[in-house]
């Protein structure tokens, strides 16, 4: 009911300017996702039905940073997100995404797709296999996401702290480190009690 109280007290799309609506329709056509994106974020003002299918219809854009932007964007307006339109999603960072936004996604799809991410030597996709695992709501999972943890913490360099250490204090619900080795000593102490959560947005 709050959700259709807040939509409702946002603007049609068809109340806007010519103007307005001209400059969405030729940035969704864009031929780059920014443009789209940029797109994204003005129909998100609107709570009409053919603002929402906008966004609906980027779900299916075929690049993955836009579909992420027309979760938010749905999410953000108070809109549901139907199960079925993520049934054939297979970019992790989408799913991030979605499940950040509490939107329903298949567990074993998660489960599945997690435990892909963690046996790579790639220390982006093992955090992106912390992320899924900890929103999944599934105790294996939480398992699964404080180990990937773990190793990602030891396998860390002078490098990688500064795009994995803002997202690994989301998770582990800990101050943002910022050094590999203040991470390393934090485990240390730990060792394997600490808890893993999901980073709604």
């Amino acid at each position: 009911a709050a959700a259709g109280a807040a939509l409702a007290r946002r603007p049609w799309l068809s109340e806007a300017r010519q103007a307005e609506r001209e400059a969405i329709e030729r940035l969704l056509r864009g031929e780059s996702w920014p443009r789209r994106a940029v797109a994204i974020m003005r129909l998100e003002r609107y709570g009409c039905d053919a603002s929402r299918q906008r966004l609906t219809d980027a779900l299916k854009d075929g690049d993955w940073q836009a579909r992420v932007f027309a979760i938010r964007a749905l999410a953000r307006r108070g809109d549901s997100i139907d199960g079925a339109l993520l049934a054939e999603e297979t970019e992790p960072r989408v799913i991030r995404a979605a499940l950040r936004h509490r939107a329903p996604v298949d567990a074993s799809r998660v489960g599945r797709g997690a435990r892909v991410l963690a046996r790579s030597s790639n220390l982006e996709d093992k955090m992106l296999a912390v992320e899924l695992a900890a929103a999944a709501g599934d105790e294996e999972l939480q398992e699964l996401a404080r180990e990937t943890a773990r190793q990602l913490i030891l396998k860390m360099h002078r490098v990688e702290p500064g795009v994995l250490s803002p997202r690994l204090a989301a998770v582990t619900g800990q101050r943002n480190l910022r050094r590999h080795y203040h991470w390393q000593e934090w485990l240390m102490k730990r060792g394997r009690r600490f808890d893993v959560r999901p980073a709604f947005a």
